[in-house]
């Protein structure tokens, strides 16, 4: 007899890992796009290289590329599906070969090119932040948006609504930091 695991297992068993890997407090400084930087060919697929990356906050990002040659812009969720440069929330300096972004919060950070139409040719990445454990980082802004829709993949069932049933009401700091990590989580398999 087959038997499979239940969703919630699952999270639990991510969470987990999450909880593991995350118990590093020295940040770090991640170069987007490998070798080759910033660009429509990276040495690895943003997306990809994303996936397989825990940023935590304090963490830092840097954009390799020749001032002139390229932009980054840091964007909201709408934006970053669309491609639209028109209203960036921050538009990063290049200090002449690179741009340097901190991760200054737990959540959801939606870059992408300023240059014509690379954007929409696959230059933009998506990066998904988790609080450090045992960290006193609070976040200066609202709840992470939903994932963005991801065309490439086969959409994910959806969790039974009992797997997704609140718990009892704690007001404990450790149920609500359980409950972000437990939604980032899921945001990490949904991008992933």
């Amino acid at each position: 007899m087959v038997t499979h695991a239940s969703p919630i297992s699952f999270c639990n068993v991510l969470i987990f890992l999450i909880l593991l890997t995350s118990s590093s407090s020295q940040a770090h400084e991640f170069h987007v796009g490998g070798k080759r930087g910033w660009g429509l060919k990276p040495s690895k697929r943003y997306k990809d290289w994303a996936c397989k990356t825990r940023f935590q906050v304090g963490d830092s990002l840097v954009f390799r590329y020749k001032n002139g040659t390229d932009s980054v812009l840091v964007v909201d969720r709408d934006d970053y599906a669309t491609c639209n440069k028109s209203s960036p929330i921050r538009i990063l300096e290049n200090n002449g070969e690179h741009s340097k972004f901190e991760l200054d919060h737990w959540g959801l950070f939606y870059f992408i090119s300023g240059k014509a139409d690379n954007c929409k040719k696959g230059e933009k990445i998506v990066i998904l932040v988790i609080a450090p454990r045992n960290s006193t980082h609070t976040s200066p802004s609202p709840a992470p948006s939903p994932a963005p829709v991801i065309h490439d993949f086969p959409p994910s069932p959806s969790p039974s609504p009992t797997a997704m049933a609140p718990g009892p009401a704690s007001g404990s700091a450790a149920h609500s930091g359980g409950l972000v990590f437990c939604l980032l989580s899921l945001v990490s398999v949904l991008l992933c």
